[in-house]
């Protein structure tokens, strides 16, 4: 909440007084391959990608869909939480599938455009 709240200051002010120093760079919108069609300048759509990611990330991963991994995980003796390379495309197809679902869902109710292309373990961990 913390994050998404910061977020929401930070683009009030970024929208209201445009680039708040002159010496500071300002602000893209983020440009992923992906799953974001936001343009460079782009506010609103950037803002709008950043609150999704953490709502994906922060509630849907963290809260739920890692607890049933781990679950998953524990009653495989091979397999090892800190350590996913036992079968590494598996556990990213299990949360992709997940996590496109829930994407999908958010964008519905919230008529965003974004879209969840892939899903990747940057640690090779569950956290």
């Amino acid at each position: 909440m913390g994050t998404t709240i910061s977020n929401a200051v930070i683009l009030y002010f970024v929208q209201k007084y445009g680039n708040i120093n002159q010496n500071a760079v300002m602000v893209k919108a983020p440009i992923c391959p992906q799953c974001s069609p936001c343009n460079p300048g782009d506010y609103t759509c950037a803002n709008s990608y950043f609150n999704l990611l953490r709502i994906l990330e922060d509630r849907d991963w963290q809260a739920i869909l890692r607890q049933k991994l781990v679950s998953y995980i524990v009653d495989v003796p091979t397999d090892n939480v800190y350590k996913l390379d036992s079968d590494l495309p598996f556990y990213e197809r299990f949360s992709f599938k997940s996590m496109k679902a829930k994407g999908e869902a958010l964008c519905k109710m919230l008529d965003l455009k974004f879209k969840i292309d892939s899903v990747y373990y940057p640690w090779n961990r569950t956290f």
